[in-house]
């Protein structure tokens, strides 16, 4: 078990870069869709908000979870799915009701359907193995 220092500064970078990650699955899953679906008519402004939103709901459900589930060292993997499934949970409650707020219909249904069903399943993997792979290769001894 390493110590909360350490857990933290782990933690703080697993979450940086699973946001690089989510940020490069919205714009991969945008491009292929764009490209074999759309023959690129979508436009690109409504992605750039919905990518600052997801990013924002990343960094809020970091900042509100609970102390036993700050760190992912440690816990069982009913734990971690329920971690990631809250992930998820924030950033689609947060596109959702920004989309009813907005009132806006130029984001296009199966771009939304194909990039959260890939969101979860890299959150998932990335909290189950991302997060101990990462404390393996920077505190290896």
């Amino acid at each position: 078990m390493f110590p909360r220092k350490v857990r933290g500064r782990t933690t703080l970078l697993h979450l940086i870069l699973q946001t690089i990650g989510v940020v490069s699955l919205l714009w991969l899953t945008f491009g292929a869709l764009n490209w074999l679906w759309f023959d690129f008519t979508l436009g690109y402004k409504p992605y750039i908000e919905i990518t600052m939103i997801v990013v924002a709901a990343s960094i809020l459900e970091f900042i509100s979870r609970s102390e036993e589930t700050e760190s992912l060292a440690g816990l069982s993997k009913e734990l971690i799915s329920s971690v990631s499934t809250r992930q998820t949970l924030f950033s689609l409650a947060a596109v959702f009701s920004s989309l009813v707020m907005l009132k806006d219909d130029s984001l296009s249904r199966v771009f939304l359907i194909s990039f959260f069903t890939c969101y979860f399943f890299w959150i998932n993997w990335s909290n189950r193995t991302g997060f101990r792979a990462l404390n393996r290769l920077l505190y290896r001894n």
